[in-house]
């Protein structure tokens, strides 16, 4: 075999593969990600405003979501949905979310005690669209309340998400979530 036709069939190859690797690294990508260290799911009391509103126990849904842009190209997330299994709602406007209380020893009047409750925290929403330049990452979730009364403490849920961007593209990641 002559030598030019090996020298020219290499570097064909190699221009192939050049720009092959220039189409991939330049594709736009998102990454999805639920966090599973603030999602799951938490037994609340909700108090709603007013003096003679009742307070319910319910079960409550926070998803903490991440989207990272790892293109080259500036992105926008146009559009973010979740998949819940469970009937859900969204949160009343005029309530309180107490997921617990404790008692603590007055400071002035020993024989008493504080109650000192705990409240749900709630992630801030999305607010879409949503622009991602190269490289940034942007990180906020949903919050539900489930509709089914109360969940035991040792039960999971599997619920999903998906992103859609400006270009069309679908991106979708689930999670198993637990009772805090």
């Amino acid at each position: 075999m002559d030598w030019a036709v090996i020298v020219g069939v290499l570097t064909l190859v190699v221009a192939a593969g050049g720009l092959a690797w220039q189409m991939f690294s330049r594709r736009i990508r998102l990454k999805l990600e639920i966090d599973h260290e603030r999602s799951g799911f938490v037994t609340v009391r909700v108090q709603q405003a007013g003096l003679d509103a009742e307070e319910e126990i319910r079960t409550g849904l926070r998803i903490v979501v991440s989207v990272s842009n790892v293109s080259v190209r500036p992105n926008t997330v146009v559009d973010i949905e979740p998949q819940i299994p469970a009937q859900h709602e969204s949160l009343p406007d005029n309530a309180r979310f107490v997921t617990g209380i404790r008692e603590v020893p007055n400071p002035v009047y020993t024989t008493m005690t504080d109650r000192i409750p705990s409240f749900w925290e709630i992630p801030p929403a999305w607010n879409l669209p949503h622009r991602l330049p190269p490289g940034d990452r942007h990180e906020a979730g949903f919050a539900f309340l489930l509709a089914d009364g109360p969940r035991p403490p040792d039960t999971e849920l599997r619920v999903g998400v998906t992103v859609t961007d400006t270009y069309g593209r679908r991106y979708r990641t689930s999670a198993r979530l637990k009772h805090d």
